[in-house]
């Protein structure tokens, strides 16, 4: 497996980024390649992990994602696109603070793109070393355009070409100290520069006092050197040259190392009781070897715990002897002299070696008391190693068992997840074929779900989950949504209503109590059915009703008229007959025959 971090990742392009890529390599490899790779990606803030995590992405990545892209690495979720699962799967967010948490190990790729230029020089100095650690051998670092590994060329090399990409060196020309995260203990190393004494000031240089302090420590103060427990050294007063010389091969500031013939051994000696026993160890005309002849020298070792600045410290100070130095034979000199000055150079030499043998007599005695005590410690450590195996033994056996009970669980969960996630098929298929636009909210009133066509009514996208409904614009002319939501919530009586939209549509609305199976109150559901057509079919039958209306009131207006002429006739119909029979009565007595009109 191939395992990558990028820190600071933002809301996440740059991993799924290196996801894909990684993906379209894998896939023109040959045949028989399998590799896998985990993408760690860290960030200091939370919400932007949050939109990390989710992989969703406003529409307008379509301008900077080639279509192909987005057709096999996305999915159009209402006006987002979403990483698919085969994508996300390879990508880990996690919050992280790059310099107070510990780093991701074993990496073959680390992303810290466009970051360095943020930070000052004191951070870079301390997370490029940092990088270098976490990198495997061959490891490749990748920074931005205006970035380079600046002091830590010894670190990475640059790869060939214009590109930032710099592999990890396995054997780097300095040490650098690797400072871990929550480690702000001061470390001390093998090895300890030197130090100077710092500069007097130019009111101190005018003094008096001063310049007389300074004169004695330079013409009369004996040589002395400052050092560590293990004899590192970390300042130097006066000539100690007739004491020490720099040992030969690689440069090593330790004391033992330069300390000239004759003075390593019991230097040695001293060193470790003064150590031991915290208190000043003093060695008397020691002969030491200077430049072809010897030299009587007082040497006193003394712990320092005072002041707090160095406490832990050990000076040693050289001090000449009072006696007359011993000044090798020569062809010149007498022999009886030459022969008392051998004689009393080897008697010298008899009582240091005397010193030397007492002293690790007693060094001896005193390890040998601690190795009896370190050996019952370890005794009584191996009894308690052998009980806990036994507990470690009884503890695997119940490991088995709860690994066994485990495995169990871990299937009946996954068949869980199965069941779980087919019947959240099962809902989004029935919810999308009925056609009408849900909302689910919760108790405040933020979005917890939709359907695809409730983004056509209010405006949605999938990243619009947990922001609240009142923050939504919506086609609709419903100001009092909100308050009638929260009504629902507080009568557990459902609400419905008739609402037009701004492009003609009627709508609806019925808002419904959220009951979980524990038969809890958790949000509200809203339904948005649309009643365009039956709206339109109303209007229709009430303009049909008001021409029937007005068709009907003017045939009532005909049969009144014919009404009023049949009363009118009916009351001219006794002086028509009277009339009539008149008219007959005289044509009968004048005798003319009236003609009948032929029809």
């Amino acid at each position: 497996m191939l395992r990558a971090w990028v820190p600071a990742c933002s809301t996440g392009e740059e991993a799924y980024s290196l996801a894909i890529v990684f993906r379209e390599a894998l896939a023109q490899a040959p045949r028989g390649v399998r590799h896998t790779l985990q993408v760690f990606a860290t960030d200091l803030e939370h919400d932007a992990i949050d939109k990390a995590r989710a992989g969703a992405y406003p529409a307008q990545i379509a301008a900077d994602v080639p279509e192909e892209r987005l057709h096999r690495f996305f999915t159009r979720e209402g006006r987002a696109y979403k990483v698919n699962p085969e994508i996300r799967e390879m990508v880990v967010f996690a919050e992280q603070n790059l310099v107070m948490d510990p780093p991701f190990t074993r990496l073959d790729l680390l992303s810290c793109r466009n970051l360095l230029i943020y930070l000052d020089a004191g951070l870079q100095k301390k997370l490029l070393p940092l990088f270098h650690y976490s990198l495997n051998p061959g490891g490749i670092l990748v920074l931005g355009n205006s970035e380079t590994v600046g002091a830590a060329s010894d670190l990475f090399a640059p790869l060939p070409g214009k590109t930032r990409l710099y592999q990890r060196r396995e054997n780097p020309s300095r040490l650098t100290p690797v400072e871990f995260p929550l480690v702000h203990a001061r470390s001390h190393s093998g090895t300890v520069g030197l130090s100077l004494p710092p500069p007097r000031s130019a009111s101190t240089a005018t003094s008096l006092q001063a310049e007389m302090d300074a004169l004695l420590l330079r013409r009369f103060a004996p040589a002395a050197v400052l050092s560590t427990e293990n004899g590192d050294l970390v300042y130097i007063s006066g000539k100690t040259g007739k004491y020490l010389e720099p040992a030969a091969g690689k440069a090593n500031l330790n004391l033992f190392a330069m300390a000239r013939e004759g003075l390593g051994g019991v230097l040695n000696g001293a060193f470790a009781k003064a150590l031991r026993e915290g208190s000043a160890v003093t060695l008397k005309e020691v002969a030491v070897e200077t430049g072809g002849a010897t030299q009587q020298v007082d040497v006193t070792i003394q712990p320092l715990s005072e002041p707090a600045l160095l406490r832990g410290m050990m000076l040693v100070v050289f001090t000449d002897s009072a006696g007359p130095p011993a000044v090798a034979k020569t062809a010149g000199k007498e022999v009886s002299r030459a022969g008392k000055s051998r004689i009393t150079q080897l008697a010298q030499q008899l009582r240091q070696a005397h010193d030397e043998l007492r002293t690790t007599r007693e060094e001896m005695q005193i390890s040998q008391e601690e190795l009896k005590s370190a050996n019952e410690e370890l005794q009584s450590a191996n009894e308690e190693l052998q009980s806990t195996n036994e507990e470690l033994s009884t503890s695997k056996e119940e490991m088995q068992s709860m690994n066994e009970e485990m495995q169990t669980v871990n299937h009946e969960l996954t068949a869980k997840l199965d069941e779980l996630a087919q019947a959240s098929d099962d809902m989004t298929n029935l919810l999308n074929s009925t056609d009408i636009a849900t909302l689910f909210l919760d108790g405040q009133l933020k979005v917890r779900r939709f359907t695809k066509q409730t983004a056509g009514i209010i405006k949605l996208i999938p990243g619009d989950a947990g922001r609240p409904v009142t923050d939504l614009a919506s086609e609709l002319d419903y100001p009092s949504l909100a308050d009638d939501a929260r009504e629902v919530l507080r009568s557990l009586v459902f609400h419905e209503r008739q609402v037009a939209a701004s492009d003609r549509r009627w709508f609806t609305v019925r808002i419904m109590p959220y009951r979980t199976q524990a038969n809890r109150i958790d949000g509200v559901v809203i339904t948005f059915v649309d009643i365009s057509t039956a709206k339109a079919l109303e209007a229709t039958l009430r303009q049909a009703l008001a021409v029937l209306q007005s068709r009907y009131r003017e045939q009532n207006m005909q049969l009144d008229a014919a009404k009023a002429l049949e009363d009118v006739l009916r009351e001219a119909q006794p002086v028509l007959d009277l009339r009539n029979t008149q008219l007959t009565g005289t044509d009968h007595q004048v005798g003319d025959t009236v003609p009948v009109p032929q029809r």
